[in-house]
């Protein structure tokens, strides 16, 4: 009996680190989509399907085939808040996304984020956030956060340009 008390705790312990760590993973999520990263890989990732097309133009690649290899995208693109979730972990918790994503959603983030002119209401709103522990985190740990996602970003690029090839290759193209 005790053995079956044991086993319960782990299981509903497990569940629980999982369902916090999707929470995590989805808070990462809104943070980049907030801040304009996940739009940036959004255009990394036509590019590199562009690429691909290039590529394999002498192939004569069915449209019915390239949109299979486009589903590619969507997976890439929830596989990025995964991986990038790694290095956000290192350095913030839970409460700071959700404080990042306040910011990024305000008037005033968005203006920062847009480079658009800030009013004094906004710059005081920006002054108090990055005075705050969150803001400071951001601050200190900035060109080692840059560091990490651009290390990760890359490993990301090369998993989902590995993953279109074997798509294309499984539908019987090759370079």
């Amino acid at each position: 009996m005790k053995l079956l008390y044991a086993l319960l705790l782990s299981f509903s312990l497990l569940t629980s680190a999982v369902a916090q760590e999707d929470g995590y993973v989805v808070a990462v999520k809104v943070c980049i989509e907030n801040n304009g990263t996940l739009a940036y890989y959004d255009t990394v990732l036509d590019a590199m399907f562009l690429d691909f097309k290039t590529e394999f133009q002498a192939n004569n690649i069915p449209d019915s085939v390239w949109k299979i290899v486009e589903k590619e995208k969507e997976y890439a693109k929830n596989g990025l808040a995964t991986m990038l979730s790694r290095a956000y972990k290192e350095h913030f918790t839970l409460q700071d996304l959700e404080l990042m994503n306040e910011l990024y959603t305000s008037k005033a983030g968005r203006n920062m984020l847009q480079n658009r002119s800030l009013s004094k209401k906004d710059k005081a709103y920006l002054d108090r956030f990055y005075n705050s522990a969150t803001g400071k985190k951001i601050q200190n740990t900035q060109r080692e956060m840059s560091a990490s996602l651009r290390r990760l970003a890359k490993i990301w690029i090369n998993n989902t340009s590995n993953q279109v090839a074997e798509v294309l290759s499984e539908k019987g193209y090759s370079f």
